[in-house]
């Protein structure tokens, strides 16, 4: 299991610092062919001391407060004085921006004596979703605040990353985010076409570029699959514009192009269903696992709201998928309860 902060003995050898006066300093870090700068501005005097696996910086005066604007970049840079005074205005009006627009929940007059802890929980999770996902490449599953998974954002997980920004009235973040979809749209495509399928499949683990990382559960997993679409319908819910629509409908035909391509006709069965996966409890071997309950209800929600889209787009429902509409395998029961797959 990895832990916050994993550095091998080598770290050291992989940085170079560099002084640009009394209170400005760069660290260059080299991991292969990638290279990065940790560019600091402090408002006082720094120092730094060499450390077993980075480096120590401090304030040359000890007071109660310190404050210093650090940023990430492919270059070198010196950040101006006056660059701390205007992102720190910046994230001031931005936050105010925040809290002062989209929903939230007032337990002011509720009595239950458990309601106070309720509401600073969601005040909470709304800072911490605020601060770890609202970029334009969608975080990993824990986001800033912990390396999980070497960094690598899983894209089954984003739904609880990203859902909420849309559904409590700020969109524009979900938005944001789903710029990742624009950006990896040729590489899901490539994977389809390797696997033998027609539209995109989208990657379980990925990078800000959409380029796939080797797994032995994501080549299974499929219910990261219908979220592209999920997420678009949550945008047209709350914009309701034909500019959502131009921008997405592309996207989810192939997305939904791909589900019924997938969806295999068993001849026994008369039915469609969902063979060979790992579910979204990642707890069956895919050799002896189809039909899937989740996945099966997501397949058809999926496939059901793209042909709306199309209708939305002026564009007449596509027959292929109707038929796997309407042949789809029924959930799994046993004794009244669905089963997982």
């Amino acid at each position: 299991m990895d832990v916050a902060a994993v550095f091998d003995p080598a770290e050291q050898g992989r940085l170079k610092l560099r002084n640009h006066g009394q209170n400005n300093l760069s660290i260059l870090r080299t991991l292969d062919s990638t290279k990065y700068f940790t560019n600091l501005l402090s408002v006082s005097g720094i120092s730094s001391i060499p450390a077993k696996e980075g480096f120590i910086i401090m304030p040359d005066t000890m007071t109660s407060i310190w404050s210093f604007f650090c940023s990430f970049s492919p270059k070198d840079s010196v950040i101006a004085e006056n660059d701390f005074v205007r992102f720190r205005e910046k994230v001031h009006t931005d936050s105010e921006t925040f809290w002062q627009s989209g929903g939230m929940i007032d337990f002011g007059k509720v009595k239950d004596p458990r309601a106070w802890e309720l509401e600073r929980r969601m005040i909470l999770s709304l800072y911490l979703t605020k601060v770890n996902s609202q970029g334009s490449t969608f975080p990993q599953e824990t986001g800033l605040t912990y390396n999980s998974w070497y960094g690598r954002p899983h894209i089954e997980m984003v739904w609880w990353h990203s859902t909420h920004f849309a559904l409590w009235g700020r969109p524009e973040i979900l938005e944001k985010q789903m710029s990742w979809y624009l950006r990896s749209y040729r590489v899901a495509e490539q994977i389809a076409r390797r696997q033998g399928f027609k539209g995109v499949r989208w990657q379980k683990i990925t990078d800000s570029e959409g380029r796939e990382t080797a797994s032995s559960v994501g080549s299974y997993l499929i219910w990261q699959q219908p979220h592209l679409i999920y997420f678009s319908e949550l945008l047209y819910q709350a914009k309701g514009s034909s500019e959502i629509i131009n921008k997405y409908k592309d996207l989810v035909s192939k997305t939904a192009e791909f589900m019924a391509d997938f969806a295999w006709y068993d001849s026994l069965s008369e039915r469609y269903i969902l063979p060979g996966v790992i579910t979204s409890q990642e707890c069956s071997g895919p050799e002896k696992t189809f039909n899937p309950s989740f996945e099966l209800a997501y397949w058809r929600w999926g496939l059901e709201t793209a042909q709306k889209w199309r209708e939305r787009s002026g564009l007449k429902r596509i027959a292929s998928w109707d038929k796997v509409l309407n042949g789809l395998a029924p959930l799994p029961l046993k004794d009244g309860l669905y089963l997982g797959a």
